[in-house]
């Protein structure tokens, strides 16, 4: 007789990265981030703000990552400025720390041949090595 996997049932599970798979960024990784962009570490909360309010058409894939960083930098950008590559150093660094416990549950469930999908409305460049736009 076949031993029944607790996952056979099912199509596939679908996970979210940010804030299940990905852990949450730290205080230093935005303090960072903001350094990065102009702004003084006694700003940060006013940074995190600026950063979320900015958010939502860039996550929407209605913003390009230089629209999104201009509307933040405290300096002119330009398209070509080594400030574009630190901001998206930063900031991929920001989402890409993981958590072991959650990984450790997904091992039998992706063991039991049940596809595992990822969800994220991470920009494309996150997932470039080279972060270009």
């Amino acid at each position: 007789m076949t031993r029944r996997s607790a996952f056979s049932d099912l199509q596939a599970i679908i996970v979210d990265w940010n804030g299940v798979i990905g852990r949450q960024p730290t205080t230093l990784q935005w303090a960072h981030l903001a350094a990065c962009a102009g702004w003084p570490i006694d700003e940060l909360a006013a940074f995190q703000q600026e950063f979320w309010q900015a958010r939502p058409p860039y996550d929407a894939g209605h913003a390009e990552g230089i629209e999104f960083w201009r509307a933040l930098v405290r300096e002119p950008i330009r398209d070509d400025d080594d400030l574009l590559a630190d901001l998206c150093r930063a900031e991929t660094a920001m989402w890409m720390g993981t958590d072991d416990e959650v990984l450790q549950a997904l091992h039998p469930i992706r063991a039991s041949g049940t596809p595992v999908v990822l969800l994220s409305n991470a920009p494309t460049w996150i997932g470039r090595p080279a972060c270009t736009w």
